[in-house]
């Protein structure tokens, strides 16, 4: 009912209801469409704040982030009702900006705040805290011995507001927790271990807790993509060199042109020469580099992530953990 149209569900209810419902492109599309207008009031802001919190629309952030609401203890009302923590707000608005330090801190205070007012309050901002924690965690490189201490804590943020919600009948917030055990689905819409890539008349790139957004294609995502469908291996760089030029990256597959050395097909100069050639090293790397700059500059979650997990060299590589979904 709250996601069909109506004059009488102000456009960030319905936002929020559209994501709850899973028609993403939809909610997204909407908040896009009321940007100029703004919204009618803070029930209508703060829905609009948590559903571009998982399906974007950066042009909506300085609307949603205007100053003009009513606090009592640190909580934003309307018309005397409770609407949720300041700090939330705060850490939803960070989180979409992609500024995760700022967003971890707003969450923690808003977990203070919401358990001092009612444990449900309390239960969702850490709902909120640990898709945040989550997405930190796969910021850093498998071998960070400080990596595990961070999904351990995302982990128990998520056990508790899992039993919360249990305890208190609340079964459609129990949903909210699914992904924040380690697993997630392929969804149009930032959700923790999920990274986008996804092609298009312009791409949508995002990872984690921080939203997608769209950037025009380019080479570089092309060589990223496939080290993502290569995940772990040893990429050479002119098998990416070929694949960034639109070409079938067949033609270099290393694992075949071996192959074809043992068998006698293929002599070792011709191997060493497609495997070994420092142009296309030096090519492939900056073009890497560069692509990995521009995302962190329109994305700065995915930038990050990249920065931490992609390998340049003769043989390139995507390092992450491979419990991260990718959307390709």
């Amino acid at each position: 009912m709250w996601a069909d149209p109506s004059p009488a569900v102000p456009a960030g209810v319905r936002a929020r209801a559209l994501v709850v419902e899973g028609r993403n492109r939809e909610a997204h599309d909407l908040l896009l469409s009321v940007a100029d207008a703004g919204f009618v009031d803070e029930q209508d802001r703060m829905a609009a704040i948590w559903a571009a919190s998982r399906v974007g629309g950066p042009t909506v952030l300085e609307v949603l982030a205007s100053p003009e609401h009513d606090l009592q203890d640190g909580f934003v009302s309307h018309d005397g009702i409770p609407l949720g923590p300041q700090a939330l707000a705060a850490g939803l608005l960070a989180t979409i900006r992609g500024d995760l330090d700022e967003a971890s801190t707003c969450l923690g205070e808003a977990v203070t705040v919401g358990d001092r007012r009612a444990p449900v309050w309390g239960a969702l901002a850490r709902v909120e805290l640990s898709r945040v924690k989550w997405t930190a965690a796969d910021l850093l490189p498998l071998s960070d011995r400080g990596r595990a201490t961070v999904v351990d804590e995302a982990r128990r943020l998520a056990l508790a507001a899992r039993t919360f919600f249990v305890a208190g009948g609340y079964r459609h917030l129990v949903r909210s927790t699914a992904s924040l055990f380690g697993s997630a689905e392929a969804l149009d819409r930032a959700e923790p271990r999920l990274g986008h890539l996804v092609e298009g008349d312009v791409w949508s790139v995002g990872f984690g807790a921080s939203p997608p957004v769209t950037v025009p294609t380019s080479k570089g995502l092309l060589a990223l993509r496939h080290l993502l469908r290569n995940p772990g291996r040893q990429v050479p760089a002119m098998e990416l060199d070929v694949v960034a030029d639109g070409g079938d990256p067949e033609r270099i597959d290393a694992s075949r042109l071996r192959a074809e050395l043992e068998a006698g097909e293929l002599e070792a100069s011709e191997l060493h020469r497609l495997l070994l050639d420092p142009t296309a090293r030096s090519r492939t790397s900056k073009l890497l580099r560069r692509t990995v700059d521009r995302l962190g500059k329109a994305h700065p979650v995915l930038g990050r992530h990249f920065a931490a997990t992609v390998r340049t060299g003769y043989a390139c590589s995507y390092e992450g953990d491979f419990g991260v979904v990718w959307r390709l």
